[in-house]
């Protein structure tokens, strides 16, 4: 947890005052530096310090516009009350419009998000049935595998009790022949799968 001081409206405020009352007009950057220099932080955000500034800006003018009613003629004055009332009511119309528009962007942005992690899903389904598909296919070869090494193994047993019990060339040739068909066998079971 930050132990920096927070930058309140009422700070704000303070230090807008204290720049008008020195002669300078506060601007977002300059009140931002002297609450920076007060605090020894960064000075806060302009999202906190730009409504402040907005809401003296306007007492400001309704202040002056009050003193200088005195001088004006009547019509004047309220022309400039009419004149202040459509600015309100525009910067209002505004500002509700774009809290409409950045809603409906967000509202967007959400559904294309969601549309994408469903499609993102739907992918990694896919790929995982993909994967699964091929784990099978694997370990019925590798079943296969072992069964060829099996029949090789009790080819090669009965080639050698065949070959310790009857004629070295009868024997060659029954070792080949059943070479052949062992390799024509496992060709053709092989090409099965």
């Amino acid at each position: 947890m930050s132990m920096e001081p927070t930058i309140t409206d009422e700070l704000v405020w303070k230090a807008v005052r204290h720049l008008a009352a020195q002669g300078l007009t506060p601007t977002n950057g300059s009140v931002r530096a002297l609450l920076a220099d007060w605090t020894c932080t960064k000075g806060g955000s302009f999202s906190t310090i730009a409504p402040v500034l907005r809401a003296w800006k306007a007492r400001r003018l309704v202040s002056t516009m009050t003193a200088d009613s005195d001088r004006l003629p009547k019509h004047m004055q309220e022309r400039g009350r009419e004149l202040l009332a459509d600015f309100w009511n525009a910067a209002r119309t505004s500002a509700a419009a774009t809290l409409t528009n950045q809603r409906d962007e967000l509202h967007l942005n959400e559904t294309d998000s969601l549309s994408r992690h469903a499609h993102i899903d739907r992918v990694v389904a896919e790929l995982n049935a993909k994967l699964e598909a091929a784990e099978k296919r694997s370990a019925a070869a590798e079943q296969r595998i072992d069964e060829l090494f099996h029949t090789v193994h009790m080819l090669e047993d009965l080639m050698n009790r065949a070959e310790q019990s009857s004629t070295g060339s009868a024997i060659a040739s029954a070792r080949d022949s059943l070479g052949r068909k062992a390799v024509r066998s496992d060709l053709s079971n092989g090409s099965q799968h």
